[in-house]
């Protein structure tokens, strides 16, 4: 079993989901998360805004928590997404194709805020997570005792 640390944007609102693991086309490669795999999740304080594909409205993000919100637990391998459900445009920048999932279980929630989450990881206490794990993919195994330190944080 490993411990991870993934990113995630805030919601839309009016559209809350429960947590999984989605992983970009180009970033597969990287995703080596399996079945009993533990990952806490850190929300960011924002995201961009989505265009709707269908009414192409604007699509806004609830408030981000700017913490670790969640810790969750990988029960399926990654699965393939339907094309239409993959692909997100936003406002301002380029559509990015969440081509995979993996189903996760809930396991706990609350709030770890960033400078917490940045002491316990050794980081700087103004790093803000843009840019986290491998070529910038967005999730990272941390080590054993590092997870457990911010899980215990979590209900």
């Amino acid at each position: 079993m490993q411990h991870w640390l993934t990113t995630h944007w805030p919601n839309l609102r009016l559209r809350p989901h429960q947590p999984a693991i989605y992983v970009q086309a180009g970033n597969v490669s990287k995703y080596t998360m399996k079945p009993g795999d533990q990952v806490l999740i850190y929300e960011f304080k924002n995201g961009p805004t989505v265009i709707d594909p269908v009414t192409g409205n604007r699509l806004f993000r609830a408030p981000g928590a700017e913490a670790i919100i969640a810790a969750i637990e990988i029960v399926g391998p990654l699965a393939q997404r339907l094309a239409s459900a993959a692909l997100e445009s936003y406002v301002g920048r380029p559509s990015i194709n969440w081509k995979w999932q993996a189903m996760t279980k809930l396991v706990a929630t609350g709030k770890v805020p960033r400078v917490d989450v940045n002491k316990v990881l050794g980081y700087a206490t103004k790093y803000n997570f843009h840019g986290f794990g491998p070529n910038a993919c967005g999730f990272q195994v941390i080590a054993q005792p590092k997870f457990a330190a911010l899980r215990a944080r979590l209900h």
